[in-house]
């Protein structure tokens, strides 16, 4: 997650403030900072979709480091 945010220019808040409002769900500075650290994992679905659209990554990509780092958006998610 943190290697999509630095791609796409964002600090942690600014990343934050993004998936917040795609998400309407409260997503902090704190909880970025907690998914790059791998203190917590497997964001829920609907926060993994906005991961999925704002990167523009594949979802398993994103949550383990693994398979290809970009995929289409309909591909990425029925994985």
């Amino acid at each position: 997650i943190r290697e999509a945010r630095l791609e796409l220019g964002l600090s942690q808040s600014e990343f934050a403030k993004l998936l917040a409002h795609r998400t309407k769900s409260k997503i902090n500075k704190s909880l970025i900072s907690q998914w790059e650290l791998g203190r917590v994992k497997n964001p829920q679905m609907e926060t993994m979709e906005a991961l999925v659209a704002v990167t523009g990554w594949n979802h398993r990509y994103l949550a383990t480091g693994k398979g290809p780092k970009k995929a289409d958006l309909d591909e990425s998610l029925h994985q």
